[in-house]
């Protein structure tokens, strides 16, 4: 992403962690994960979601 956006590492941290921050939550209020530091947590109703063919559809956000 630095080199990508000619950005220091540290100003590239910054807009990756702010952009993290905005997509954590859509505008309609829909939350599909969180983050926990550097990490991104599915929450667990989307978790296990590869694991049941007819929640994949309904947990998928945009329509097909």
């Amino acid at each position: 992403v630095a080199e990508a956006l000619k950005v220091s590492d540290k100003e590239a941290e910054r807009l990756v962690r702010g952009l993290m921050k905005e997509l954590e939550r859509l505008p309609d209020g829909k939350q599909f994960f969180r983050l926990e530091g550097d990490a991104v947590v599915p929450l667990p109703e989307f978790a296990d979601v590869h694991q049941d063919p007819q929640s994949e559809l309904a947990a998928y956000p945009f329509e097909l």
